[in-house]
């Protein structure tokens, strides 16, 4: 988007770096994101090939700096389930 000045800002998009299952069943992912972001959206599904306005948000956030770890408590109801964030 465009920034104060007028100049075209490019945002890198978040990108997850390590993903692991804790013990209780938690889902604990860790991403790298643009510090000039100020916010993320995490997402997930089921099924892979949905357009993402299908998919579910889990949660959203300020970007604190990077990398960053999130959870997804709601994982062990779950066999498998695919993981993004976005910035809006």
């Amino acid at each position: 988007g465009l920034g104060p000045s007028g100049a075209i800002k490019v945002i890198a998009q978040p990108q997850i770096t390590a993903a692991a299952r804790l013990g209780n069943g938690t889902v604990e992912l860790t991403f790298t994101a643009d510090p000039s972001s100020p916010t993320y959206i995490l997402w997930a599904t089921t099924n892979v090939a949905l357009p993402l306005r299908s998919w579910t948000q889990l949660s959203s956030g300020t970007i604190s700096g990077s990398p960053m770890t999130v959870q997804d408590p709601t994982a062990a109801s779950y066999p498998r389930r695919f993981y993004t964030i976005s910035v809006p």
